[in-house]
């Protein structure tokens, strides 16, 4: 039956209207646990037992100054109910495949091996996708990524229950509302690539109208799977934590330069048990897969080698330890 549900969700998009003309909602969608999130940095006041859930938005080329300047009211909705962090740091090679692979693995692209987006060097061996660590301590949560970049899926992902790449963003979009609304997955990777294709042809630039438009229309599509996400049956007995960042910047039509519109990246950690608006300090890329980590309750061991830390949260789940380090080791060449 649970096979059944899960093919239901993959094959019946969530919503039949979304088109690539559609126009970009006006109105922010969050789920209401972030919505209603107190903003007492100690005290939660979730009733006890909600399962914890992650959803990890990835957006390629997303500048943050295009961002907060843009039309975004679903993300700034996100910012607005959690910590988000501006003025992040990327790896120094500023390309998609080392920019993913930090994100996923917690390390720099000298851990890693990632250079470049042949991605033909990683060194998934020593340092996989978080995935592989969470399902090796959490085997009862289900895990996926819904991916427009097939590399990701193909070469940095493992240890994962469903991996899938659609053809567009459009389709990542409507597998992920399908999955949230049929299915039950615990952590799920997306990966949005308009605003990077829209950078490369017309500029990476909060001036560019297509650069502009392409992030109005993804944070549409983000919106819609935040409805779906919001209307799960379930919802009542869950406590999602959403987090959004992206690979790199860029400056005119380029990116891939150690130069600071390259490497600035930003960091959304929203939800009822984040630091709700408050700036993260010295955020990086490799905070990603430890927050997700101490979220989860789950202990991060020191010979994954991860070079980052929890960041935007009240506090981490009981029994979490966190990477050691007192803030995220800086990028290879910075």
């Amino acid at each position: 039956m649970n096979l059944l549900i899960l093919i239901l969700a993959l094959l019946s998009p969530a919503f039949s209207n979304v088109s690539r003309t559609a126009s970009p909602g006006t109105e922010p969608i969050v789920p209401a646990a972030a919505a209603n999130a107190n903003a007492d940095p100690v005290a939660s006041d979730l009733p006890q037992g909600l399962r914890r859930k992650i959803l990890i938005i990835g957006i390629d080329g997303l500048r943050p100054d295009a961002l907060l300047s843009g039309h975004a009211p679903n993300l700034k909705a996100l910012i607005r109910s959690g910590a988000f962090a501006s003025d992040a740091s990327a790896d120094s090679i500023t390309r998609s495949g080392p920019g993913w692979a930090s994100v996923l693995t917690g390390v720099w692209h000298d851990k890693h091996h990632v250079y470049d987006n042949k991605i033909d060097a990683f060194n998934g061996g020593a340092y996989p996708a978080f995935f592989k660590h969470l399902k090796e301590k959490r085997p009862d949560l289900f895990t996926a990524c819904i991916v427009n970049w097939a590399p990701i899926r193909d070469r940095l992902m493992s240890g994962i229950d469903l991996a899938l790449a659609p053809e567009n963003d459009d389709s990542v979009a409507a597998r992920a509302a399908g999955l949230l609304l049929r299915g039950d997955p615990d952590v799920m990777f997306l990966h949005f690539d308009a605003p990077d294709h829209a950078g490369h042809e017309y500029g990476f630039s909060r001036f560019s109208p297509p650069y502009r438009h392409a992030i109005a229309r993804t944070d549409f599509l983000i919106g819609k799977v935040l409805e779906a996400l919001q209307a799960r049956p379930g919802l009542y007995r869950e406590d999602w934590l959403i987090l959004c960042t992206t690979d790199h910047g860029g400056t005119w039509r380029h990116h891939g330069e150690d130069i600071p519109s390259n490497r600035k990246v930003f960091l959304i950690v929203s939800g009822s048990e984040t630091l709700r608006g408050t700036a993260i300090p010295n955020a990086s890329l490799v905070d990603l897969a430890p927050t997700v980590m101490a979220y989860l309750g789950i202990q991060v061991d020191p010979q994954w080698g991860w070079e980052g830390k929890a960041v935007g949260l009240r506090q981490p789940a009981p029994e979490t330890m966190q990477a050691k380090q007192s803030g995220p080791a800086a990028p290879p060449g910075g």
